[in-house]
Order: C-alpha cells, then structure tokens, then sequence
C-alpha cells in the first residue's frame, strides 16, 4: 500500500495543467468551468463508487480507478479539442472518486486489530509517503514543462502505470474480510441510517467537506493564482514541491504531536490561521500570497489526518468506503459551486479576491461548525 500510495500521487502535471490549458488558448472562465464539470462529475460519481468498493472489493475497485486515471493522461495530446478534454477530466472524477476512500478502507483493514486504536499513527505514514509523491510530481512538473509538455504527460502516464502494477500487487489475502451478513444487508440503507443517527458523523462530515473544499480551492487555483501575480512556472512548481515536503513531515510527525497537545486544540487552531492567511490574499501581495498557500496547504494536511482519525473510529463495518465516499460526495458539491463561481467572478473581480475571499469563508463555516462539535463532545 506504501509503495502504491506513492505512486499514485506523483502527478506531474496536477499543478501545471491550468497554465497548460492557458497556453493553448482557454481562457480562465473555461479554465473554471472545466474545473466545475470535473467535480460536478466527482459528485456524481462518489456515493456510487463507495458502495461499489464495499460491494465488489477494495482492491478491484483501486484497480479500476487507477485505470481510469491512466487514460485519462492520453486527452492532453489534443488541447484543441474540448470534448476529449471534457471527457478525460471526466474519467480522471471517475478514478479520483474509484481510488478515495477505497484506499484508506484497505489501509485500515490492513491494520492488525491490536493496533486499530494507532490508526492515526499508520494514516499520518500512509499520507506522508503518498505528500512525498505529490512533493515529487509538484517539484518536477514545472521543470519538465520547461523541457517540453509532451515530455511531461509521457513521464506522468509511465507512473501511472506503475501505479496499476502496484495496485494489483496487494495482497488481499492481508486484509480483513467484511462479515456475511453485514454484504447482504443493503449499504445504502445501512448509510442512511448511519447519516441519519450519528449527529456526531453529521458534525464531522460538515467540517472536513468545508475545510477541504476550502483548501483544495486555493490549492487547484493556487498555480493559475502565483502566475497571474508573475511567478515563473517552475518556481510554481518549487513552491508546491516545498508545501508537500513539509507536509510529508507534519503528517509523520502527527502522532507524536497529539500525544503532546489536544487534537481539538491543534485543528481549531490551524483552522482559524489558515482562514486569517485566505483573507490576506485580498491584499494582492505576492509575498502574503506565496507563504499564504504554503501554511494554508501544510496545516490541512494536519488537520485532515486528525478528523480522518476521528471518521474511522465512528465509522460502521461494511460502509467504511461509502461513509467516506459520502463525505467526498459533499465536498465535490462544495468545490463544484465554488468552481462555478470562480467562473462567473473571473471577469468581475481579481482571481486573488475570488480566492481570499471563498477559501476564507469556507475555512470560517469549518471553523464555526467544529467548535460547535468540541462542545458537544465534552458535554457526551
């Protein structure tokens, strides 16, 4: 799983794919809207590829989405047709959707159950080792785009299969099996009882779709953001190199930090930093702007391992991928408004404001909902 993880996550042209885009002619609203399609289709595709995974098998499911993702690779020879762009992006949902929360299923079975309650402490690995990839695809896109575009989406279709390779290459016989009983039972009806009764999942659910959209916002936007404000392409991919370095390091370090200081504490905190830092975008300042993103994209990855935790504890057998596709499903809504927004401001509005002004709002109902989820978890 380490190895795939890794893998999976160099994405060489994820950071450099909207400059690209750019370059042969669309224009920033295209840009947007293309961007909102793409999660409009992630929306669609999530609930659906959750209870696919716990119905047919993680690892088959793992496959598929990679699958999708190779091809999806071949539609940026042909940047001057829309269409087979419009439809790799959308078998690039299709896969994103198939690979999230399958893989942390598989993670989480993986787990002797003697260490289930350390869970944070393999997640904080996992996520560490798959930041490691991003840092690597991150660092080098902007270089290899320097070199020629061509070269770049070949490398990145070579890892992709590689990625295949190591996806089939998981033991299944590794893993924990899901009860008889708990298969025949319907997931959906299992999921919306589960949704309907734990307000605790309920207040959970709400913050990560809101904190997440937030950040992913500034992130996806994030190199189309520094080029509008001057920044070279390859510092672009310096910059997103360096914030998946550092957080590769808070992610394995997590564990050891929590011991140390309450985890509530510690997301609250990053929480309200990282929306102060969103609104400062507002200001237009390149330096305010550049160090913004890194804290902003480095403190979710905190953040994120810690309500992950949280989510797999309460979560039920059976529907463990469904729980969490069901979140992605939400979050996907959130980032498809907000794509759709970004593309009706671009032309009102500067991108910095849009951005500031969005990834800090979002950030704030987050911020707002988990201190209501603190209190009542003290009050239990």
């Amino acid at each position: 799983m380490l190895v795939y993880n890794l893998f999976s996550n160099v994405m060489f042209e994820i950071v450099v794919w909207m400059i690209y885009l750019k370059s042969q002619g669309w224009s920033i609203g295209e840009i947007a809207i293309l961007e909102g399609m793409f999660t409009i289709s992630q929306f669609a595709f999530e609930l659906p590829s959750g209870v696919i995974s716990d119905k047919l098998g993680h690892k088959l499911t793992l496959v598929l989405g990679e699958i999708s993702c190779f091809i999806y690779l071949f539609g940026y020879f042909f940047p001057h047709i829309h269409l087979v762009i419009y439809i790799s992006f959308i078998l690039f949902a299709l896969g994103l959707s198939l690979i999230s929360g399958t893989d942390v299923s598989i993670l989480y079975d993986a787990i002797p159950v003697k260490e289930k309650s350390k869970y944070i402490k393999y997640s904080g690995i996992f996520n560490s080792i798959g930041i490691l990839g991003v840092a690597f695809g991150n660092a080098v896109g902007g270089w290899l785009a320097k070199i020629s575009w061509t070269t770049l989406f070949i490398i990145a279709i070579i890892f992709r299969f590689c990625a295949i390779v190591a996806a089939m290459s998981i033991n299944e016989d590794n893993l924990e099996s899901v009860d008889e009983l708990q298969m025949k039972q319907s997931i959906l009806k299992k999921m919306y009882h589960f949704l309907k009764n734990s307000k605790e999942y309920q207040r959970l659910l709400l913050v990560i779709c809101f904190s997440d959209a937030a950040v992913t916002i500034s992130y996806q936007y994030g190199s189309l953001l520094l080029s509008t404000i001057h920044v070279p392409t390859e510092l672009v991919s310096t910059i997103f190199g360096t914030i998946s370095l550092l957080g590769a390091l808070v992610s394995y370090s997590i564990y050891k930090i929590v011991k140390k200081i309450d985890e509530n504490k510690i997301t609250l905190c990053l929480i309200e930093l990282s929306m102060l830092l969103a609104l400062l975008f507002i200001t237009k300042n390149k330096i305010v702007i550049i160090f913004g993103l890194i804290i902003i994209n480095v403190s979710f990855e905190m953040w994120n391992v810690i309500l992950e935790n949280k989510i797999q504890k309460i979560v039920l057998e059976g529907i463990r991928a469904t729980s969490i596709s069901t979140i992605n499903l939400f979050t996907s809504l959130l980032l498809t408004i907000g794509s759709f927004l970004i593309s009706a401001m671009s032309k009102k509005i500067s991108l910095e404001l849009t951005i500031g002004i969005l990834s800090g709002f979002g950030l704030f109902v987050s911020g707002f909902i988990f201190i209501f989820y603190m209190r009542k978890t003290e009050e239990k």
